[in-house]
Order: structure tokens, then C-alpha cells, then sequence
């Protein structure tokens, strides 16, 4: 729009005004991105924590950490904010391809950072469980009290707090490790005993050991990202965990690929995951088929490229903040703005431009779709019909960017 050699400094204050609600926002996008699934398919969200890296000694919520950028034979400290994102998936296509959409991306301060205003430190899982909570309200707010959900995400969110605290009509899925203290269920024969009632049968073999026997292996195979991927799964249990004895679990268990000779170069270690268990006539098993809970752990990755393209291409963490609001709110709004950007891109894909002779991209990028709505905002006329991103607004007289700028404007 040509503003970008003006000073920004009276844009960035309005956000340390209490001007723009984020809870608006999120609720908006969460209604959009419901709308993507089928009317009784489950629709599965990804926690994953992320760092936003901080030269500044005195900004709220920042504190020494690990860098990510240095190798894991050398680990290294850096300066930075941590956050939360509860990002959503959309449905995969044909060729396996899906796209995190972010919905709620709050921070997640540790003990040790700066204070922060009216947000206490709190743990990884739990900031997790705090977008999960919205997501399933805003939901239910909806009229989507029966829909399921799930929820994947890595180790940090297999503890006892995350299975006890989740909502109702949600699932968890998370990585388990390989060490894992595994507890089968008290053996409801077993004659009574003077005491407390027993909460955990004997101790089972951990997830490693398990993975190393012969039996009760499966092979599927799932598409991802254009490719098969020909998966060999291990389910066991029910289990249960310290602390968490009210929450049966099924154990997941994907073999690795190793390099030996004649393999491929890329390896793969063996993986374990914890899901909730469902009890049915026939006993406890899993809640939805185990092709399906692989492909949804395995497009768990695509949170990965989402904080890529956000701090890479967006430039997330660059912005002023002038007050502990704004260093939330315009944080916030940046990701608002990017989950706006891949909900278009989603319901009216852009066409793929190839840069390179030597390479033929697969499938869009947001850098794609910001340049088509670019072109359309300084070339197209005013009035022109675009069938792009129609969704956004009922009149159909404006173009593409201008519908998103529209959206954003009334969402604001």
C-alpha cells in the first residue's frame, strides 16, 4: 500500500491501547476453519511452544532459554519470549497435503523470565490446555457440542496434568518416551483387600522394550505430501500412568528405518505415542482407526513450517512493542493475520508460479498467495469480479485484496 518508508511508531501504539480484541479474532478464524470439515468429521489442533528470540533485556516475559540455533552437540543460551500456539489442521487432500492454520497463540512465560503482566509462568502443557479450553468453547458456542476433537503434539504434553485436564469430547495423541513407566489396569478379579482400592496393576514393559518383539506388528500405509509411506505399527494396552489412573491409554508404536545397505539415505527413529483409550463390548481399543491417528501424527509437522514461514517470511518478533499489552497484542495480530492469509489460500488455492527451471514446486506457498493478491490490489480495477476468496464477503463487486483487507477491517 506504500506505507512501508513511513514511520510506524503511532500504528504500533494503537495495539498498547485496549483497541483491538484478540478473543474476537480467534473466535472468527476458529468459525472459518470449522467450516473446511465435514458436518460430523473430527477436527484435530497441534500444540507446539515456539521462541520468539529478544535483544532486549527489560521486555516482559523474557528470559535466558536454549537456542534452537545452535548444534546439539555444542547447546547454546539465548535472550526470548516463549509462546504457545493451539494451531489447527486442515483436512488433508488426496495427495496428503494439509495446512496449520493458527487459532490461538498466546504466551507462555517461564519462572525464571521478567514478569509479565496478568500472565503468571506457567508450564508448556498448561498454557496448552488453555487454547484447547477456547478452541472447545468457541466451539460449543457454535453449536458444535458433539463434534469431536483431537489433539497431537509432542512429549512435553504427555504428562499426567494434560490426560486429566482435557475437555470433554476431546482426544489427546501425544509422543510418549521411549523410558516411559507403563502401569496395566488392577486386575478387577483380584479378592478384596483391607486398604485403598488399587489404582495401577503391575508394571509393564516400557515403550522401547516393547518395540524390540516380533509379534502383533501391522503394516498401513498413509499418503503424506504427495508420497506413500509404508508404516509398520505396534498398539498395546490398555496402560495407565502415575497420576492419571482414570485415563486408560493405548500405546503406538511406528518402527524405524535404519541405513543399511541398500536402504535410503534418510533414517527414521522408532516413535511411540500415547492416545486415549475407548472402551467398547469388546474392550478397550483405539478411538479412531490407526491409519488415521498416523496421518495425524504425521502431519503434526506441518506446526514446524508454520513457525518457519511466520518468522522467516512475516517476520514474527520484529514488530515494536511499547507496553506488556502490546508486546502480547501485536504478537498476536500478526498471527491473526497470517491464519487470514492461509484460510484464503485454503479456500481459493493461487496459482503456482515456477521461479526456477530446475525446480517445480509442488504446492503454494503464502509467498505465492501474497504475490497474486498484490497484483490484484495494484492492478486490478476497483469493481473487477475475482472469484478468488469470494467466501470472505456476499458482495461480489470487490477484488481479492480488497475482500481481505475488508475482513480484517470488520473483524477489528
Amino acid at each position: 500500500m506504500g506505507m512501508a518508508s513511513r514511520d510506524w511508531t503511532a500504528t504500533y501504539r494503537v495495539f498498547s491501547a485496549p483497541r483491538v480484541a484478540i478473543s474476537a479474532l480467534q473466535r472468527q478464524v476458529i468459525a472459518h476453519w470449522l467450516r473446511l470439515y465435514a458436518r460430523h468429521d473430527p477436527v484435530v489442533v497441534v500444540v507446539d511452544g515456539t521462541q520468539l528470540p529478544r535483544t532486549g533485556r527489560k521486555m516482559p516475559g523474557s528470559g535466558w532459554g536454549r537456542s534452537p540455533r545452535t548444534p546439539p552437540w555444542k547447546p547454546g543460551i539465548h535472550h526470548a519470549q516463549r509462546w504457545e500456539g493451539t494451531s489447527g489442521l486442515t483436512p488433508p487432500t488426496a495427495e496428503g497435503d494439509s495446512r496449520a492454520i493458527p487459532l490461538v497463540f498466546a504466551p507462555a512465560p517461564s519462572p525464571t523470565s521478567r514478569p509479565w503482566a496478568d500472565h503468571p509462568p506457567q508450564t508448556e502443557w498448561q498454557a496448552a490446555l488453555e487454547g484447547v479450553w477456547i478452541i472447545r468453547e468457541a466451539m460449543d458456542a457454535l453449536g458444535e457440542q458433539d463434534r469431536p476433537l483431537v489433539v497431537t503434539g509432542d512429549g512435553a504434553y504427555s504428562g499426567a496434568g494434560t490426560w486429566n485436564a482435557l475437555p470433554p469430547a476431546t482426544t489427546g495423541i501425544a509422543r510418549c518416551a521411549k523410558n516411559r513407566a507403563l502401569y496395566h489396569l488392577p486386575d478387577p478379579n483380584e479378592p478384596p483387600r483391607r486398604g485403598r482400592k488399587r489404582l495401577y496393576g503391575d508394571r509393564g514393559l516400557t515403550p522401547q522394550a516393547q518395540g524390540q518383539e516380533h509379534s502383533g506388528w501391522q503394516t498401513c500405509v498413509i499418503r503424506v505430501r504427495g508420497k506413500d509411506r509404508h508404516l509398520r505399527i505396534q498398539v498395546t494396552g490398555p496402560w495407565v500412568i502415575k497420576k492419571a489412573a482414570d485415563h486408560p491409554l493405548m500405546l503406538i508404536t511406528i518402527a524405524g528405518i535404519g541405513r543399511g545397505r541398500g536402504s535410503s539415505r534418510r533414517s527414521r527413529d522408532m516413535m511411540h505415542f500415547l492416545v486415549n483409550a475407548r472402551q467398547t463390548s469388546h474392550g478397550w481399543e483405539l478411538p479412531y482407526p490407526v491409519e488415521q491417528l498416523a496421518l495425524w501424527v504425521w502431519q503434526r509437522w506441518e506446526v514446524e513450517v508454520m513457525h518457519r514461514e511466520l518468522k522467516s517470511g512475516w517476520g514474527l518478533g520484529d514488530q515494536q512493542q511499547w507496553s506488556a499489552r502490546g508486546a502480547v497484542t501485536v504478537t498476536q495480530w500478526v498471527v491473526w493475520v497470517y491464519a487470514v492469509l492461509i484460510l484464503t489460500g485454503v479456500r481459493c488455492p493461487p496459482s503456482i508460479r515456477h521461479s526456477r527451471r530446475w525446480y517445480r514446486q509442488r504446492r503454494w506457498t503464502p509467498r505465492d498467495l501474497t504475490m497474486q493478491l498484490r497484483e490484484e490490489l495494484m492492478t486490478a480495477p476497483p469493481r473487477q469480479v475475482t472469484p478468488h476468496c469470494a467466501w470472505f464477503r456476499t458482495n461480489p463487486t470487490e477484488n481479492t485484496a480488497l475482500k481481505v483487507l475488508l475482513a480484517v477491517a470488520d473483524a477489528i
